[in-house]
């Protein structure tokens, strides 16, 4: 990416990376051997910052036993692993209609696959849940809970202690997405009664592509989604029953697990609320510097004492989101992303299936006059025809 380049694209991915993660991909490709296939030092190396790497995610959110954390290579990942090995033929799933197309693509495979029921659950004014709404929409027959903590096209937070307290109540299964709050946002796992949370590396957790986790609650089972080897009871035609074994087939990315915990050591080390709180602070400002303009829509709960994540989704009065995207990109080397955002369902209560929309996205690395230029660039465009 070039220096003057203005990247608002962290809910795709956060750039640029910290030079600590950097740092650590680049020590993993020099030292790592193959952690658990060996005894010899590059192998021994491997093993210890895989094992220290799930410790430290399962202290960050309070998973408890770290062989309870499975690496990944994303959240879709993850949520695959959760979604195929947790719910049998015939079930029912209660989920809601901002879920990414990660939730909404396995789901629709199940019910093909194994003819499970889906509830789901829409939004009242500007995209927010509301817990009475998923009460309304059990049945008899509910099990299951896949939920978003956060709309990668609203940028709605939703209270997940909350949804959590609910699913525990109602005895459901209850799987998280956290792609878009991990790192950002604080997740117990344990006081959450989350069974499930699923999260990727490569956004607010600052580390790199490829690299995601799967957290499980304690007991919780999963029935394998890869078969393969691991390295350990090598006799056994199945899976090992030991986690993380059960669910980790294969040689793992070392190098980016290294700069996975690199990139959570970097949140540590500057405050997770202080990070979070600047980028908020970015994303209102450029809403305020733009929420006057006659024809801009706006989508998501902008209210004061609404809970978000850094994130603005809008559409111009005249301009193509994607015509206003290549623009910002070719005349103010402005990184931001047009189009559904892999969700369908939520563009389909806005409305803007048809048109899609344009999304801002914000971090701590950005800067006031960066948000000042993006501010003045997506003015021009607002009175612009195309």
């Amino acid at each position: 990416m070039s220096k003057k380049a203005i990247y608002l694209d962290h809910a795709a991915t956060s750039l640029p990376k910290p030079e600590s993660v950097i740092a650590a991909v680049t020590e993993g490709l020099r030292h790592a051997g193959n952690g658990s296939r060996g005894a010899y030092e590059a192998a021994n190396w491997s093993g210890e910052q895989l094992f220290r790497a799930r410790l430290a995610f399962s202290r960050a959110f309070a998973v408890g036993d770290p062989s309870r954390v499975i690496f990944t290579h994303n959240a879709s990942e993850s949520l695959n692993l959760s979604l195929f090995g947790a719910i049998p033929p015939g079930a029912r799933v209660l989920a809601e209609v901002s879920a990414h197309n990660s939730i909404l693509r396995p789901l629709h495979a199940l019910a093909k696959q194994r003819d499970i029921q889906v509830d789901f659950v829409l939004p009242r004014k500007d995209g927010r849940f509301f817990i009475e709404d998923f009460a309304a929409a059990l049945k008899p027959d509910t099990r299951f809970f896949v939920f978003s903590h956060a709309s990668n096209l609203s940028g709605n937070l939703n209270d997940l202690a909350a949804f959590g307290n609910f699913a525990h109540e109602h005895g459901l299964f209850f799987m998280v997405d956290a792609a878009q709050t991990a790192g950002l946002v604080p997740i117990d796992l344990q006081a959450m009664h989350i069974d499930c949370l699923c999260i990727t590396g490569h956004k607010s957790l600052l580390g790199p592509q490829g690299t995601g986790l799967l957290c499980l609650g304690p007991g919780v089972e999963l029935e394998p989604l890869k078969y393969g080897g691991t390295g350990s009871h090598s006799h056994s035609a199945d899976m090992p029953e030991d986690y993380p074994d059960h669910l980790e087939a294969g040689t793992l990315n070392t190098p980016g697990i290294c700069g996975l915990a690199a990139g959570l050591a970097e949140i540590q080390k500057q405050g997770m609320e202080s990070l979070f709180t600047r980028g908020l602070t970015l994303a209102k400002m450029f809403y305020e510097g733009l929420r006057e303009i006659p024809g801009i829509e706006f989508y998501g709960d902008y209210a004061e004492t609404s809970a978000r994540v850094p994130i603005v989704t809008l559409n111009l009065p005249r301009m193509d989101a994607a015509r206003a995207a290549d623009l910002l990109s070719t005349e103010w080397q402005i990184a931001c992303r047009s189009g559904i955002h892999c969700a369908p369902r939520m563009h389909d209560f806005f409305g803007s299936s048809d048109r899609g929309s344009l999304r801002f996205s914000f971090a701590a690395s950005n800067t006031e006059e960066e948000i000042e230029k993006a501010i003045q660039a997506v003015k021009i465009l607002a009175n612009l025809e195309g």
